[in-house]
């Protein structure tokens, strides 16, 4: 949710270092009602230009350490707040960079940012009575991509990335939101000459300043279009004159592209593989092989005008056929195809009353065909559980044991997906799967199912197995 600075009251800590100072130039500009700075060391010609810059704003400064203890940073607080009634946003900037002042470090950069986060919660946290509040977090672009030279840096960085992430998840009980700005290599005297942990890389400084680098000016300027876009969460990084949103690793997918790929469906004549298949052809695919028990020539020709620069090749294929013979279609789609990027087996039957045809069809079928199309390692497998269609529930559907069917009836009219629908969420599970993921696309949705491992293998069979593979290789 977007928000205006006119009139607000902001506590900056470290509001007069390098970034700090010009955003502090910037957001007095944006008509602020107060602008509070907490700072180790006063700086009355700072001070002065920012009240010359806009006189509006009542600018005041109070010195302030953030390794004190939390009951001082309190106390600082009250006389604040006693002052100016409320406070709308909390900036936490203090940072330093040194990995051979390792505690000193972690105290700065961590657990004072942590201890004036957690003093403020007195007055905004809503289950006191509070009206909520803002927190910015500066944080590094090191919180998510570590300069490893600077490990103890990189660390109190990622920390404050946690840190937020968690505050914000928590602003349903606090009312208080959170998200941090992550600055790039930016140009001023912390990146000038600083030490690396151990020594381990002497002109660290020197080297990290070889890179693109951006002025103070343009990551305070960025700084501040954050702040105003006030999204709780949010992790921006402010690089190389850009603010850019950050996903955290664990909400990022990586995307299969199926644009020119060759794809091998073999299925039943369903309504789920008709549908599927439309959604195939707007991928931009390059080759489809339909393999299923009965030609359709309508329904080919549906697909060839969907997207016509496709290669379109059909296959009259009994999944229950012996494995043997199965090769001998894989070897006539190999030579058409070249060679196969996605095999989807789709072939279904739900027949009750006959045990063995639906075993062969739904299991050994799909287990025959697999290792055609492949002879090495490196082929990823997932598995796409559709609930029920309408094409699905309309068939004669006959229960296991008689005392079943009503059951089967009763399904019939329950309400159910439809097959586009269903056909569009088999395609995207492709697109965002991972090796061996599960996902269930059911009324309409795509969900992944999250499995729980109770066996692992063991590392010594790993590298066991591992190192036979080597040696099959030699």
């Amino acid at each position: 949710m977007s928000t205006t600075l006119t009139n607000k009251n902001v506590i900056f800590v470290a509001g007069l270092g390098g970034i700090g100072l010009d955003t502090s130039k910037e957001l007095v500009k944006r008509d602020l009602k107060n602008l509070v700075i907490l700072d180790r060391i006063d700086n009355p010609a700072a001070i002065a230009e920012l009240k010359a810059i806009n006189p509006k704003v009542t600018v005041s400064f109070y010195p302030y350490d953030v390794t004190v203890p939390i009951a001082e940073t309190t106390k600082l607080l009250k006389t604040i707040f006693a002052k100016l009634k409320t406070v709308d946003i909390l900036i936490n900037g203090a940072g330093i960079l040194d990995d051979h002042e390792i505690e000193r470090t972690i105290a700065v950069n961590y657990t004072g940012l942590v201890n004036t986060t957690t003093a403020i919660m007195d007055f905004w946290d809503k289950r006191k009575g509070g009206p909520g509040g803002i927190i910015c977090n500066i944080g590094s672009v090191t919180g998510f991509n570590a300069i490893y030279q600077v490990p103890v840096y990189s660390g109190t960085k990622a920390a404050v990335v946690n840190f937020t992430s968690s505050l914000a998840k928590l602003a349903p009980i606090t009312g208080v939101t959170a998200y941090t700005v992550n600055p790039g290599i930016t140009r001023t005297t912390l990146v000038h000459k600083f030490n690396s942990w151990l020594d381990v890389e002497p002109q660290v400084a020197e080297k990290l300043l070889a890179h693109p680098t951006q002025p103070t000016l343009a990551c305070a300027e960025n700084f501040v279009k954050a702040i105003e876009l006030n999204q709780n969460g949010a992790i921006w990084k402010l690089d190389l004159g850009t603010l850019e949103p950050i996903q955290s690793r664990r909400k990022r997918e990586r995307m299969f592209d199926l644009t020119g790929k060759h794809v091998c469906y073999v299925a039943d004549c369903g309504g789920i593989a008709l549908e599927t298949s439309k959604i195939l052809m707007t991928k931009n695919i390059a080759k489809l092989a339909i393999l299923q028990s009965v030609e359709n020539p309508q329904a080919i020709a549906q697909l060839q005008s969907i997207k016509p620069s496709t290669q379109i090749f059909f296959w009259t294929y009994d999944v229950t056929m012996a494995r043997e013979e199965m090769k001998q279609y894989f070897d006539e789609v190999m030579v058409q195809m070249d060679y196969i990027d996605v095999l989807i087996n789709g072939a279904t039957l739900c027949d009750e009353n006959n045990i063995a045809a639906t075993i062969n069809t739904n299991l050994t079928g799909m287990m025959n065909t697999d290792p055609l199309y492949y002879s090495q390692n490196g082929v990823a497998v997932i598995a796409v559980c559709c609930g029920p269609t309408r094409v699905f529930v309309d068939r004669e559907l006959k229960a296991f044991l008689e005392y079943g069917q009503s059951f089967a009836d009763r399904l019939r009219r329950a309400p159910c997906q439809p097959t586009s629908v269903c056909g569009q969420n088999i395609v995207s599970a492709i697109e965002r799967s991972e090796n061996g993921q599960i996902w269930i696309a059911d009324k309409g949705g795509l969900e992944l199912v999250k499995l729980h491992w109770y066996w692992h293998m063991a590392d010594q069979f790993v590298h066991y197995m591992q190192s036979n593979d080597e040696e099959d290789q030699d």
